[in-house]
């Protein structure tokens, strides 16, 4: 569950900063809630599809043996069915930590998309 905000910085570039809520499993039998934040550049090689890149960092909000955060970079692509409605995959693709016992964070993502309606969307040609 999450929201994002987007706006265009060049012809088919688009910058977006994102905040999401994932449960991740943190061993073989436990899961735990992360809040995480990125912030992605996406390209649009046509309207309906894009694929985006960028930095993300999480932080363990429900308890665990220990709290822990993460970071690291989430590839990832979507594809809109209709202005509005869309699915995308994302990869979370931890980054080695300074302590390697706790180990890294490896996690594919689905999710179904709703984009809302606005003057941005428009202005694009939807």
């Amino acid at each position: 569950m999450g929201a994002a905000v987007a706006t265009e910085v060049a012809n088919k570039l688009v910058f977006q900063f994102g905040v999401s809520y994932s449960r991740l499993a943190t061993t073989p039998s436990t899961t735990s809630g992360f809040a995480q934040l990125s912030a992605v550049i996406k390209y649009h090689p046509v309207k309906s599809f894009d694929f985006f890149v960028g930095p993300y960092g999480a932080l363990q909000i429900t308890k665990g043996d220990s709290p822990r955060g993460d970071y690291g970079i989430i590839p990832g692509a979507e594809y809109f069915f209709t202005n509005n409605f869309g699915i995308g995959a994302l990869y979370l693709f931890s980054l080695p930590e300074a302590d390697v016992t706790k180990g890294k964070m490896r996690a594919f993502q689905i999710s179904f998309i709703f984009r809302f309606n606005s003057l941005q969307l428009k202005n694009a040609g939807y």
